[in-house]
């Protein structure tokens, strides 16, 4: 790739140009925001700012997907033959058919461990979405207005404070001080004030 297709695609990609940039590309205003109307319009057409989640899959049949796999269809299968082999014999050798009860054990201490497994990576999600900040303050018709994280949408000029928390998919514009770098994830950290000279970054982190 040449430098100029490099620098082509650096002016393409927002959350990469200067903060004027970033806010014309947006069609935004650094001094007032955006207008009601076109916050509510926004919000339509780009939807609410959270994480995307599916309706929630009921525990019996999480449950029952962890019987789905070929190698467990496998074992049951083979814990089936154990029985009927015992089953058939005549006189039988074992009063139980031990070998067929540690194959079925050890399938259902494999799915059970399967489903401890999803369900603790659901309860990591839910803790994603209670990190994520509830409130955030933007400029609105010239205004600061307080509004949920939710409902913030490309083009939102953020006031961040200390002791807030950001919300996803943001970056610096200007600041008088300067807070620690905080990733932009899904999910949201509390910002330290750090005494710092007014600049304005490139959204990327580096000096504008």
């Amino acid at each position: 790739m040449s430098n100029a297709d490099g620098e082509a695609m650096r002016a393409s990609t927002p959350y990469q140009q200067t903060a004027q940039a970033a806010v014309e590309a947006l069609t935004s205003d650094a001094e007032r925001g955006l207008s009601s109307a076109e916050a509510r319009e926004r919000l339509g057409q780009f939807g609410p700012n959270e994480l995307q989640s599916q309706a929630a899959t009921p525990w019996w049949l999480r449950l029952l997907e962890q019987f789905q796999d070929t190698l467990v269809i496998i074992l049951l299968v083979a814990t089936l033959i154990s029985f009927v082999e015992w089953w058939l014999q005549n006189p039988r050798e074992t009063p139980l058919p031990y070998e067929g009860i540690v194959i079925l054990a050890i399938v259902i201490l494999n799915a059970l461990l399967g489903f401890v497994q999803e369900s603790r990576a659901e309860q990591a999600v839910q803790a994603l979405k209670s990190l994520a900040a509830p409130d955030s303050t933007v400029l609105r018709d010239g205004q600061r207005q307080r509004v949920p994280s939710r409902d913030l949408v490309p083009g939102d000029i953020v006031l961040v404070e200390m002791g807030d928390r950001a919300p996803a998919r943001w970056g610096w514009a200007t600041a008088s001080t300067c807070s620690t770098p905080v990733p932009r994830s899904p999910s949201a950290a509390p910002a330290r004030s750090l005494s710092a000279p007014r600049w304005t970054p490139r959204l990327d982190g580096s000096p504008g």
